[in-house]
């Protein structure tokens, strides 16, 4: 069975390394394998039942250049994505850039991701507006999920150094993916469109329809931008995003967001 697998990936597709374990390692050390002996400027760290879209690689891409100070981004907007160490983009959005709420791009899209973890996440108001952070070059949607996300390379420099001891969740994914890239004074973003989808565990209707579109509109093939060189915020502005964050934005936000404008609960 196991040859069979190997010669159906390798048929089907483009695979430059694999990494095989007798033992269950677990998801953050067996991904922590690959990424700390890599060298590209951009890894993407992705469950296997994400629906990538064309052109998911380039806005997201696109993204690391808008923004030199991101350091984790995901095709895949989440409106509660802000929720989650993300104390470095809010500092940036307060001092360095602008925070504002945004209509969502596409909330179908988001609804679907809902519905593919079987749980009701998102109210009304999350599939209308999403916070966001923009600039004179772009704007990107603050927070994202870890299911699928881009990282710099240099997010990993600042991960833990012990071997994590859960296989999977038990704070892990937060500890040594999300966190990092916060205390390193990176940004947390997503594109406002959704370029990947969730699948889950059960197939819907959606799926396929989206897998027909995918056939029909082809889209030709770009040339790799080059990336912009990484421009983290510094340790005292981490510090002073981290306090923020725990004291005030956390517990006050719904008046923060009043003075943004969005009236309703969020």
């Amino acid at each position: 069975m196991e040859d069979l697998i190997f010669q159906y990936k390798n048929n089907y597709f483009q695979i430059d390394q694999v990494f095989y374990s007798r033992e269950n390692l677990g998801k953050i050390n067996a991904i922590y394998s690959i990424v700390k002996s890599n060298l590209e400027p951009l890894i993407t760290i992705s469950d296997s039942d994400v629906l990538f879209l064309p052109n998911w690689q380039m806005e997201t891409v696109n993204l690391f250049n808008q923004f030199p100070s991101a350091g984790m981004v995901s095709p895949v907007p989440s409106s509660k994505g802000y929720l989650y160490s993300t104390g470095s983009t809010l500092y940036y959005g307060l001092f360095q850039s602008k925070i504002e709420f945004l209509d969502v791009v596409d909330p179908e899209g988001m609804d679907n991701f809902q519905k593919s973890v079987g749980s009701k996440l998102y109210d009304e108001i999350h599939l209308k507006k999403y916070l966001a952070i923009t600039n004179n070059q772009g704007a990107a949607v603050i927070g994202c999920g870890h299911f699928v996300a881009t990282f710099r390379k240099e997010v990993f420099e600042n991960s833990p150094s012990k071997v994590c001891e859960f296989r999977v969740q038990g704070g892990s994914e937060e500890a040594y993916l999300d966190e990092p890239n916060d205390q390193a004074g990176y940004l947390r973003l997503a594109t406002l469109g959704n370029f990947a989808y969730h699948m889950g565990n059960v197939p819907s209707q959606w799926m396929f329809e989206k897998l027909e579109e995918i056939k029909k509109n082809k889209q030709p093939g770009w040339a790799f931008p080059k990336i912009s060189n990484p421009k983290p915020i510094s340790r005292f502005q981490v510090k002073v995003g981290k306090f923020l964050w725990v004291n005030l934005f956390y517990r006050f936000r719904q008046p923060f967001f009043s003075w943004l404008g969005m009236k309703d609960k969020y």
